[in-house]
């Protein structure tokens, strides 16, 4: 068995112009430029590689001959032993994968030597084929995507959209929720122990997860409480009753998840004072029939680019419900969201004109 891993000529040039043009060290590179995506180069190769141009760095033709060449001169290092996960380093990949269950395996390996080694050069950190052996010997497996959505009855849609087209899309208000390990369209993905489903927090900053009442309308959000923690039937009726009743205008009528907290006797007891009987649900697992989806899509998205801001999470957050909100710098976004109610409620207004 050969010692150490040939490089090709692309990428010894690209380690190349990291190392001796830009000055980054091969930890540096590894973590950079490698773990970026699903390549298999090792840190061992690259190490090998900016050792031998160290070398050679004042002869312009041997530093040549070493690009040129098809593959770098093996290390001392025993070929085939398996690098081994200290107690330490094993309880650490299984905190992150328990903290964030969706991440692949790149971006695990990635984050892995960012948070346990950070600038330390000393220890040679696991590449990800070792990851993945260590999450399978703590009893970890990575389970594949399934879209809830596809349990969805398309008459029940069908009757759903019939029910709201004689609306004005002006007059929706769609009110919806995000708890930590949701049960709705996505589940059963990412990192769990065998047997166990995997679930993915909906809003993650840091450390920290949050949970979002929102009312949603074609102008953008017209209100929003942010949770730390899940939500119950309580903080659903306080945000129904103080955040959005004051807002509504008479005529308002408002849609509704199907989620469990949404259908109790004293949820159903506070919408009907509140909308005057003017509320639905939306038919189950359709969030294309939800806009107010989309406007969380677009949240999640300006706290994942703004992450990195000196800013508190709770504020970053805030900040990107109020960037979405009615006024909002960015509140028109949601007008587009509702198309597809306004198209339905034209053809409502053809089909009945004359009659």
């Amino acid at each position: 068995m050969p010692k150490g891993q040939p490089l090709s000529k692309a990428i010894k040039l690209l380690i190349f112009s990291h190392h001796c043009l830009a000055g980054e060290d091969y930890n540096s590179i590894f973590k950079n430029v490698f773990c970026s995506d699903t390549s298999t180069i090792s840190l061992f190769s690259i190490r090998r590689l900016c050792e031998q141009l160290d070398d050679k760095k004042d002869d312009d033709d041997g530093i040549l001959n070493i690009l040129e060449c098809s593959s770098c001169s093996p290390t001392n290092r025993v070929a085939g032993r398996k690098r081994r996960f200290t107690d330490i380093e094993s309880d650490h990949i299984v905190s992150l994968v328990e903290n964030n269950c969706s991440l692949r395996l790149h971006e695990l390996a990635t984050i892995f030597v960012d948070t346990f080694y950070g600038d330390n050069d000393v220890t040679i950190p696991p590449c990800m084929s070792t990851i993945y052996r260590e999450l399978i010997k703590r009893g970890f497996s990575y389970k594949e995507v399934v879209y809830r959505n596809l349990l969805a009855n398309p008459i029940e849609q069908l009757q759903y959209l019939q029910d709201i087209a004689f609306l004005d899309p002006s007059l929706i208000v769609d009110i919806d929720g995000m708890v930590q390990n949701p049960k709705d369209f996505k589940t059963k993905f990412g990192w769990s122990p065998v047997g166990n489903e995997a679930s993915k927090y909906q809003i993650k900053i840091g450390n920290i997860t949050y949970a979002v009442l929102c009312a949603y309308t074609q102008y953008g959000f017209l209100a929003y409480e942010i949770f730390i923690g899940n939500v119950t039937q309580i903080e659903v009726v306080e945000f129904i009753e103080l955040k959005v009743k004051p807002l509504l205008s008479e005529n308002s009528f408002g849609i509704l998840d199907n989620a469990a907290n949404f259908h109790t006797a004293t949820v159903h007891q506070s919408l009907e004072e509140t909308f005057n009987g003017r509320y639905r649900y939306c038919a189950a697992y359709s969030p294309h029939l939800k806009p107010v989806e989309l406007g969380i899509s677009n949240v999640k998205n300006y706290t994942q680019a703004h992450e990195r801001l000196d800013m508190e999470p709770l504020a970053l957050l805030r900040l990107a419900f109020d960037t979405y909100s009615i006024g909002g710098d960015s509140g028109d976004a949601a007008y587009n969201h509702w198309k597809g109610y306004r198209e339905n409620h034209r053809e409502y207004l053809e089909d009945n004109i004359g009659n």
